[in-house]
């Protein structure tokens, strides 16, 4: 496949066609009851890591060996429990890691949703996240935490979905790629490190100055892709910490402060006379606003007024 992210429906079931749904796997396959077998299925090649996501309604069994290149971060739901996987009852949902070239046999059950983010070793060690070789490993009660990383994981394949189902691959999707990487490893990353040895942790000046060095950063980078991998590298420090300092000390996520960043730039720029010429369009993408309905919601509800009437405002000259 050519294409960055490939959508695919099956109204049937074909056992070739699924071999290689997580790729650089290899999986056989085996229909446990009985019924007409609908699937969809969603891959997608980021930046630093690769997303496959599927979704059946009949129960499966899967067998075969995990890519040898990448660690395996997995995320599996369904109606009811989550099935057996290596001999282990999964819960509903579970988060699990598979470690390079792993083997995995799973009786999958009834009207599940799975999802693998392949990741780099050294990706997730930058990270301050050590996953041990061998066995594969299941987070016990992922809770909140599973729950909102399930429905991210959905919206995700839903939207990549719909927008590829009609011809088979999904247009543009690089708008779509970048973003769905950092959202899901910062996800996973968030449950899968560990917390501080220490009851006490970094003392409320170190998170203050963590926090104001990765406001630097962020500030330093609006209009660029900003990736968690590269924010954790450059201050030295796990994402949990980080998260940690911005809760303290600015209230929010370093997420939701860069968004707050952007936002107060492209108002900057709107109210600009030098810059009337530019259009909305034009100033949402460069402050790293893909998605310009989304964009224009958020800076309604932040400024109170749409991103348009800012632009058409009449300057204010101050003496």
């Amino acid at each position: 496949m050519t294409d960055d992210v490939q959508a695919v429906r099956l109204d049937s079931f074909f056992p070739e066609q699924m071999e290689q749904t997580v790729r650089g796997a290899a999986f056989d396959h085996l229909q446990l009851g009985p019924g007409r077998f609908l699937a969809d299925l969603v891959h997608g090649t980021l930046p630093a890591a690769c997303f496959d996501w599927g979704s059946y309604n009949l129960p499966l069994r899967v067998k075969g060996s995990m890519p040898r290149e990448s660690v395996t971060l997995g995320f599996v739901s369904s109606a009811g429990s989550g099935g057996m996987l290596n001999g282990i009852r999964l819960e509903h949902p579970s988060i699990v890691i598979l470690p390079e070239d792993g083997e995995l046999d799973y009786c999958m059950a009834p009207h599940t949703r799975w999802a693998a983010l392949q990741v780099p070793r050294e990706t997730l060690e930058s990270l301050g996240i050590a996953v041990t070789a061998g066995e594969i490993e299941v987070l016990p009660r992922p809770g909140q935490d599973g729950a909102m990383l399930g429905k991210g994981l959905a919206e995700t394949a839903s939207l990549l979905m719909e927008t590829g189902a009609a011809s088979g691959t999904v247009p543009e999707p690089s708008r779509h790629l970048s973003s769905m990487q950092e959202r899901l490893i910062a996800a996973f990353a968030t449950r899968l490190q560990p917390e501080p040895l220490s009851r006490h942790g970094p003392t409320d000046a170190n998170l203050h100055r963590l926090a104001a060095r990765a406001e630097a950063y962020l500030h330093a980078n609006l209009s660029a892709e900003i990736r968690i991998t590269d924010l954790c590298q450059t201050l030295g420090s796990s994402l949990r910490t980080i998260e940690r300092a911005f809760l303290k000390t600015r209230g929010t996520t370093p997420k939701q402060f860069l968004t707050i960043l952007r936002l107060n730039a492209a108002r900057r720029e709107l109210l600009r006379h030098t810059r009337r010429e530019h259009s909305v369009s034009d100033v949402a993408i460069h402050y790293g606003f893909t998605h310009l309905g989304r964009f224009s919601m958020q800076y309604r509800l932040h400024f109170g007024e749409s991103p348009l009437a800012s632009l058409q405002r009449p300057v204010t000259k101050t003496h």
